[in-house]
């Protein structure tokens, strides 16, 4: 199959990296236990393909240019994942918003007029197909990826035979159980209650990849090991959590549910990607999505310190010194990208659950906007988590300035993002960024962004909360769309040959 890219032009644009962690940290019953959470993880790879595209192997034996070929795994499909799926080989086409979570031909008024009577359609863990009389039918996850979540729960159960922490074995466990019949709280309740151990997994089917209806999860792992020492000096902003609730700048409504007690917020290294998390390489997790263990249990945010590292390091830095005015550039600092990192993923945890009405859940009211809108308030609510520690005496005014520089070199490393535009844009309406034309550098104006913050941030939580759809959709087409300026600045990164993404090396 041909390319229709320009392939060693957009190889530039990656920077390959290999994951390392220390095994030092675990214990040697742990260290027994990670060629079967690999295995397992391996297990979520070609779920993940068909979730995305399809049957790999076709496509795969079609490709005969080895870089090719390694370009489209990488992307777990052909389409670019950095360049809005556009098409990578020729004759494939668009990519479908649905991916082949569902046929491609389908239609909102069928899939809802279809959905009221099979509710099972709506499932986050099911695939949508047609049978014989082309009507739609929804096949479970664990039925329709059989073979590889027996493999996975294998593995998972082996280690559970092995490991010695009971929290650990528990979960592991349970985790194997919810992979062979798609009932996922127990384990994610179990996930929640770990903190002994230094080894730790997520895997199943997890974050939204469906950016069609905004329903169906995707099929992802990562193991992890903890840096113990790192705990103990966070745990302060898990105890404020119900402070920063209580402080956000909407009406109560929209602040009623409190988060769970049992947060927990610690640093990892990141050892093994796979399915969703290969691609998207996280900086970050803050789990697990299920709204009503986040209201019993709370959330537990992982920050991976390896991925800030390299991420800072290779991609932020380039775009930094051709991007950031002058005397802003120091403020650029790898502790204010980790703390910026940190508080969007704590600011997961804040806001409403459920829309004001009680009657659905946030996601369940926005779907396809959910993730745009979601992504959007975590980053904003960062920078306000960051101005209470201000106001509040726990962050100095050097270091919340070091915030706030740096989220905007990772808004202009993210500026082919729908929620990143959208950010840029409104910023720079209200002032809170200024561009200079001549130079084409951009600049914080300190004094201007607080209340752009805040009224951002009220707008999104809005939406939320009153599961405004149309409101949210208006609201992103509005600011959603990179202006002349900024697709002058795509155009720069471009001939400047920036790296804007991570390349893992297998």
């Amino acid at each position: 199959m041909a390319a229709l890219i320009d392939l060693q032009e957009r190889l530039k644009e990656y920077v390959p990296f290999r994951l390392t962690a220390d095994l030092s940290r675990l214990s040697d019953n742990e260290r027994q236990l990670v060629p079967l959470l690999q295995e397992a993880a391996a297990a979520m790879e070609t779920p993940f393909w068909i979730q995305n595209y399809g049957d790999p192997d076709p496509l795969l034996a079609a490709i005969k240019d080895a870089d090719l070929r390694r370009y489209v795994q990488e992307n777990y499909g052909p389409w670019d994942k950095l360049h809005r799926d556009e098409p990578i080989l020729a004759g494939v086409g668009r990519k479908p918003p649905g991916a082949n979570f569902y046929p491609a031909d389908i239609t909102r008024e069928e899939f809802e007029t279809a959905a009221a009577e099979n509710p099972e359609l709506k499932s986050p863990f099911t695939m949508v197909r047609r049978d014989n009389q082309d009507n739609l039918r929804a096949i479970p996850y664990h039925q329709y990826f059989q073979e590889h979540v027996q493999i996975a729960a294998e593995k998972l159960r082996q280690a559970a035979e092995l490991a010695e922490l009971p929290s650990l074995k528990r979960f592991l466990a349970l985790r194997a159980e919810a992979l062979l019949t798609d009932n996922y709280r127990a384990s994610d309740m179990a996930w929640m209650e770990m903190r002994d151990n230094a080894l730790d997994l997520l895997i199943g089917p997890m974050e939204i990849e469906d950016r069609l209806f905004g329903i169906k999860t995707a099929y992802a792992a990562t193991i992890l090991i903890k840096e113990r020492e790192s705990g103990p000096k966070l745990g302060q902003y898990i105890e404020l959590l119900p402070r920063f609730q209580e402080n956000l700048l909407v009406p109560a409504a929209y602040k009623q549910e409190r988060p769970g007690l049992d947060s927990d917020l610690q640093v990892y290294e990141a050892l093994h990607f796979a399915g969703l998390d290969a691609v998207d390489k996280p900086q970050g997790v803050a789990w697990p999505d299920d709204e009503e263990v986040q209201l019993r249990k709370g959330m537990r945010s992982l920050l991976l310190k390896n991925m800030i590292q390299v991420k800072f390091e290779t991609l932020m830095l380039p775009i930094a010194d051709l991007f950031i005015t002058g005397e802003q550039r120091p403020s650029v600092r790898q502790e204010a990208h980790f703390n910026f990192v940190m508080f969007h993923e704590l600011a997961h945890g804040l806001g409403p659950k459920h829309t004001s009405d009680g009657q659905r859940t946030v996601q369940e009211a926005l779907g396809n906007l959910g993730h745009a809108i979601e992504e959007g308030k975590a980053d904003l609510l960062s920078l306000f988590i960051a101005n209470q520690l201000s106001h509040w005496g726990e962050l100095s005014e050097a270091d919340l300035r070091a915030i706030y520089v740096s989220s905007l070199v990772s808004l202009l490393d993210n500026s082919e993002g729908r929620q990143a535009i959208m950010r840029l844009n409104y910023f720079k309406e209200k002032g809170a960024y200024a561009r200079d034309s001549g130079t084409g550098t951009y600049r914080v104006n300190m004094e201007q962004l607080p209340a752009a913050i805040e009224s951002l941030a009220e707008k999104l939580l809005r939406f939320q909360g009153d599961g405004d759809y149309e409101g949210a959709a208006e609201f992103l087409e509005r600011y959603g769309r990179p202006d002349e300026a900024l697709q002058d600045d795509i155009r720069r990164m471009n001939t400047a040959s920036l790296p804007v993404a991570l390349l893992l090396e297998r």
